[in-house]
C-alpha cells in the first residue's frame, strides 16, 4: 500500500493479506472491516508496520497485527483469532470480546498500554511492560491472563481464570474481584477492595499494602515477603513473619515457615503473622484508612490521573 496522508477502510472484508507500511503522516482507519483468516492457521491477515491505527467495529478470526510505533486506537471488537499490538507508544483497546488472544506488548518503559471493557470467555490476554491499565477487564474461566514487566494499574476487574502479575516494578489492583487464581510477584504491591470468594491468591515477592474486604478462598504469602494486610474477621491467611496483618476481630492465621503463628484476641495484637483487627500496628492500613487509588508508584500524582484521563477523552473521541 502506498504511503498517504489518510487511508479508510470501510466495510473491507479481508480473506488473504493486508499490510499497511506507512509513514508516521500515515493514518489507517478500518470501519467495520471483517478479518477472516484462513482455516485454523488464521492466515495472513491484517498487518499495520507504520502509521497511525485506528479500527472500529471490526470481526475479526484472523490475525489482527500491529507494529507500528504511533498510535493505535482499537474499539467495538470482536475477536476468535489473535490480535497483537507491539511498539505502539500509545495502544488504547476498548469494548472488545474475545475468544482468541489479545497481546499488548511495549517495547519502551513509557509506552502506554489501556484495555476498557474487555470480556475474555477463551484464550489469553497477555501484557507486556510499560504503563498499562486494565479497567473493566473479565476473564472467564479457562483464561490465562498474563502481565510481565512495567508498572500497571488494574481496576473494577473480575477474574475466574489464572492471572498472573509478574517481574513488574509496581502492581495497583483496585476493586478486583477473583474466582480463580491471582499470581502476583512484583517490587510494589498496592491493593484495595479486594475480593477472594472462593479463589487462590498468592504473593510470591515485593512489599504489600493490601486490602482484602472479602475471602472465602486461599491467601498464601511466601516467605521473604514483605509489607501489610488487611483482612476481614474470620480468614484464614499464611502469611511469614515479615507480614503484618490487621483484622476486624480475632481470626486464626497460620503461618508460613520461620513466622509466628497462632490465634489472637481482639483486645490484643502482634507485631508479625497475625494482628487483632481491633487493633492498629503503626505499619498497617486500615480498612477505613483512606488511600489514594494510584498508589505510590508509577501511576501516582498528576502524571497518574493525567494518563488515566488523557484515556477515557481518547475513548470519548472514538465513539463520537
Amino acid at each position: 500500500m502506498p504511503r498517504s496522508e489518510l487511508v479508510i477502510a470501510y466495510k473491507a472484508n479481508n480473506n488473504g493479506k493486508l499490510i499497511v507500511n506507512g509513514s508516521y503522516k500515515t493514518h489507517f482507519i478500518a470501519i467495520d472491516p471483517i478479518n477472516y483468516g484462513n482455516g485454523s492457521t488464521h492466515g495472513d491477515g491484517m498487518s499495520v508496520l507504520g502509521g497511525e491505527l485506528v479500527v472500529l467495529g471490526a470481526r475479526s478470526m484472523g490475525s489482527l497485527n500491529s507494529t507500528t510505533n504511533e498510535s493505535v486506537r482499537m474499539h467495538n471488537i470482536v475477536n476468535s483469532g489473535n490480535v497483537n499490538a507491539k511498539g505502539s507508544t500509545d495502544m488504547f483497546m476498548s469494548n472488545v470480546r474475545s475468544s482468541g488472544n489479545v497481546v499488548a506488548e511495549a517495547t519502551s518503559s513509557t509506552d502506554k498500554r489501556v484495555l476498557y471493557n474487555v470480556t475474555a470467555t477463551a484464550g489469553m490476554i497477555t501484557v507486556i511492560g510499560g504503563l498499562s491499565a486494565l479497567y473493566s477487564v473479565h476473564a472467564h474461566a479457562g483464561v490465562v491472563m498474563s502481565i510481565t514487566g512495567g508498572s500497571h494499574f488494574i481496576s473494577n476487574t473480575t477474574n475466574a481464570g489464572a492471572l498472573s502479575v509478574s517481574a513488574c516494578t509496581y502492581v495497583n489492583m483496585y476493586n478486583v474481584i477473583n474466582t480463580g487464581t491471582v499470581t502476583a510477584a512484583c517490587t510494589t504491591v498496592y491493593g484495595r477492595k479486594l475480593e477472594n470468594n472462593g479463589g487462590t491468591v498468592t504473593f510470591t515477592s515485593g512489599d504489600l499494602d493490601v486490602e482484602i474486604v472479602a475471602n472465602t478462598g486461599t491467601v498464601e504469602v511466601s516467605t521473604g515477603v514483605t509489607g501489610v494486610i488487611t483482612a476481614p474477621s474470620g480468614t484464614t491467611l499464611n502469611v511469614p513473619s515479615t507480614v503484618t496483618v490487621t483484622y476486624t476481630a480475632a481470626p486464626t492465621t497460620t503461618a508460613a515457615s520461620g513466622s509466628t503463628s497462632g490465634t489472637t484476641a481482639a483486645s490484643t495484637s502482634t507485631t508479625s503473622g497475625t494482628t487483632a483487627a481491633s487493633t492498629s500496628t503503626a505499619t498497617g492500613t486500615t480498612a477505613g484508612s483512606s488511600a489514594n487509588l494510584l498508589g505510590s508508584g508509577s501511576f501516582s500524582g498528576a502524571s497518574g490521573v493525567t494518563f488515566f484521563a488523557a484515556a477515557f477523552v481518547a475513548l470519548v473521541a472514538m465513539m463520537m
